[in-house]
């Protein structure tokens, strides 16, 4: 289409040119006052001819860099605010311990929740007596996976608290699933808080939140209303 485009140009050009009014007739008005003479005459018809042959010319590069690229023959279709698919590849096992290394409640067994006062000190320890399942247990237990434990205090009483949970502590080597371990937790309370307060915190162990985490980015499995398992009202196990 494009080429036809130019040819039509360039013979129109040419038509133009053989045609103007004063290459016509020596008789023309025009002729007999802008071309006096022949030599006049010849010297605008040879103007003429070599601007006909730049355009030509011209129109000819152009013609080669207009040529029509064929259409590819694969489109990536991309919808808006959704990423292509990747290549379907095997399912493998997620490195880092996530949620579907909890899959029940028996992933994770919580065998005692104690609330005690630090020696010599207002602030309070959150001890933990636990054991994995097997799936989890046998994950940890290869290439040296580590895993953590934070704590969060019930929204009743976190502003008894300096921080809304505790930090980041790990757990003891796992090497199978009949293991028991225990860790501790420790939380920093405000100054001034009376006796009564204190013993209130040491007596209610409802409404704490364990997370358990190996990448601290994503906590792999979640338990709401920590507690002896056969004692649970809610446990969240995170995908």
């Amino acid at each position: 289409m494009k080429k036809i485009w130019v040819a039509g140009i360039l013979s129109a050009s040419l038509v133009a040119s053989s045609q103007h009014p004063l290459l016509l007739s020596n008789r023309h008005p025009l002729a007999r006052v802008l071309l006096p003479t022949k030599k006049h005459r010849n010297q605008y018809k040879y103007s003429m001819n070599k601007n006909c042959l730049l355009i030509a010319a011209s129109l000819v590069f152009l013609l080669g860099g207009c040529q029509d690229k064929p259409a590819s023959s694969h489109v990536n279709h991309v919808t808006p605010g959704i990423r292509p698919s990747a290549s379907p590849i095997a399912s493998v096992p997620p490195e880092t311990l996530d949620g579907t290394y909890f899959p029940d409640q028996n992933a994770f067994i919580v065998h005692d929740f104690a609330i005690s006062q630090q020696e010599g000190s207002p602030d309070l320890v959150y001890t933990l007596r636990y054991q994995f399942g097997d799936i989890p247990a046998q994950f940890l237990s290869k290439d040296g996976h580590k895993y953590y434990f934070k704590l969060r205090f019930p929204k009743e009483s976190s502003d008894l608290f300096v921080e809304s949970e505790t930090a980041a502590v790990e757990g003891p080597r796992v090497s199978g699933s009949n293991e028991i371990h225990n860790v501790d937790l420790k939380a920093k309370l405000k100054h001034g808080l009376s006796q009564d307060q204190i013993n209130s915190l040491l007596k209610n162990k409802s409404n704490y939140v364990l997370s358990i985490y190996e990448d601290l980015d994503f906590a792999a499995n979640v338990i709401h209303n920590v507690m002896p398992n056969n004692q649970i009202k809610k446990h969240e196990f995170l995908n």
